[in-house]
């Protein structure tokens, strides 16, 4: 399913306080004859100001990504080319997003696991952060990020 078609039956219940991922729309000017230009500013349609922005390309056929949470980072990931998916869990929440146009991104809050996979060989991943990179933000143990989002589930009720 792209980001235009989520479904209410991927959702097992909201998360509280709002902190569910969502595809964002990024604002595109132009046509056919002159090309399009879309822009992400962090006043207009992002949550957050990025401080850094890195990209994943050239994935080898049937390699998986992710595999992590992070703790307080937020992500906003865009498809500049070619397809992929995505499957976040966490607060309550398991949903599955494909990736495939440059002008919708899909916006990821802190605590949920991600694994990204089925990369069609010109995918191009680009992911704006609201961080720079630090190692002890990343919990990259299923089982022990488990037992953090229960805990997290816990202290939000």
């Amino acid at each position: 399913m792209n980001l235009a078609e989520r479904g209410q039956h991927d959702v097992e219940q909201e998360p509280p306080h709002g902190l569910s991922p969502r595809p964002i729309a990024i604002p595109t000017l132009g046509g056919g004859d002159a090309g399009y230009l879309s822009v992400v500013e962090p006043r207009g349609c992002l949550p957050f100001t990025p401080a850094r922005l890195y990209y994943i390309h050239s994935v080898p056929a049937g390699t998986d990504r992710g595999a992590h949470a992070h703790r307080g980072l937020e992500q906003f990931m865009i498809c500049m080319n070619g397809t992929f998916r995505i499957e976040l869990e966490g607060r309550g929440l398991h949903v599955e997003f494909t990736l495939d146009h440059p002008s919708q991104g899909l916006y990821i809050p802190p605590g949920y696991w991600r694994n990204l996979h089925d990369f069609s060989s010109d995918a191009v991943c680009a992911v704006l952060a609201s961080e720079e990179y630090d190692e002890a933000d990343y919990i990259r143990d299923y089982a022990t990020f488990k037992e953090w989002d229960a805990g997290n589930a816990r202290a939000l009720l």
